[in-house]
């Protein structure tokens, strides 16, 4: 968790930095997504429903569900937003309704 609040801190003092010479940076807080980057078997069911249990939305998402956010952050759109970190973990960080 340190290593995370670190990394936005980071990011916040590089856009505050780099906005005088109208840089722009920004971070995509990514939550679960079916990958197997933590190394677990992401294609068995049980391990889907686990990870979808844990999310408002009821689901992991898939990798290209994250293709919007880059490609509006890449684009002309986003001329204005700096210093943000944008989360996209179907509402993971809200905690569980009820």
């Amino acid at each position: 968790m340190a290593a995370k609040a670190g990394a936005w801190q980071l990011m916040r003092t590089v856009a505050l930095e780099l906005a005088q010479y109208n840089i722009l940076v920004n971070a995509v807080a990514p939550g679960p997504f079916l990958t197997n980057i933590a190394g677990i078997d992401i294609s068995k069911p049980e391990i889907q429903a686990a990870i979808g249990s844990q999310v408002p939305l009821g689901r992991a998402a898939q990798p290209e569900e994250i293709k919007g956010l880059a490609l509006l952050l890449a684009s002309r759109a986003s001329s204005y937003i700096t210093g943000t970190q944008i989360l996209i973990d179907g509402g993971a960080t809200l905690g569980m309704p009820g």
